[in-house]
């Protein structure tokens, strides 16, 4: 049931990413497709949800981290009156997230838990 549901944040910030593709064609009218380059913490993040999904440790707390680490992504992009202060302390948060993750990952595989 938890597969289900650790998919969500994946979702959101595919729909963001989209959102904003979208946003920046309408300002600019031309938008160069091979310049777009992913986000690498997305990616890995990504890759971390479709390892956790096959292995079958997708529990809890990883839906909890995944879900903090999308709000973390999100919330900064689309905020235009915050300063550039928390936006960097929002993307400093996210890694450290997603490095929790990957550890509490790489701990349960290793370990056998």
């Amino acid at each position: 049931m938890l597969i289900r549901w650790i998919l969500v944040p994946v979702f959101v910030l595919v729909f963001c990413t989209f959102f904003g593709l979208y946003r920046a064609g309408v300002r600019n009218r031309a938008v160069d497709r091979t310049a777009v380059v992913p986000d690498m913490l997305d990616v890995l993040f990504y890759v971390l949800i479709v390892l956790l999904i096959e292995t079958r440790h997708a529990d809890l707390i990883a839906l909890i981290l995944a879900c903090v680490y999308a709000f973390l992504r999100v919330v900064p992009r689309f905020d235009t009156r915050s300063s550039a202060g928390w936006k960097r302390s929002a993307d400093t948060v996210s890694v450290i997230v997603l490095l929790a993750m990957w550890v509490i990952f790489l701990l349960e595989v290793l370990l056998l838990i």
